[in-house]
């Protein structure tokens, strides 16, 4: 917990993957309501991997649609909370 709280400080936005893939692709999905389709075909928005699941940008644009703003607060609370499920599994 203490690794994740450091990280995410020095990191708010997380790390390439992370604001190059992941929230890219959430930024495409959440402003683009007409052309949302593009998030999941485009190489460019989808950073290259547009055979990526959904799963995480849903639920980050979501947290940002519900904060309304697109404050890092959302991925770091899916972040944690997909961290957190992962050790209750094991």
């Amino acid at each position: 917990m203490i690794t994740f709280t450091a990280a995410t400080k020095s990191r708010p936005h997380g790390r390439w993957d992370a604001w190059l893939i992941w929230n890219r692709r959430a930024r495409f999905l959440l402003d683009d309501e007409e052309r949302w389709q593009t998030a999941l075909t485009s190489p460019v928005a989808a950073g290259g991997h547009p055979d990526y699941p959904l799963l995480l940008p849903l639920t980050v644009a979501r947290g940002w649609r519900l904060l309304g703003d697109r404050s890092p607060l959302s991925s770091q609370s899916v972040a944690a909370a997909y961290a957190l499920s992962t050790v209750l599994l094991l």
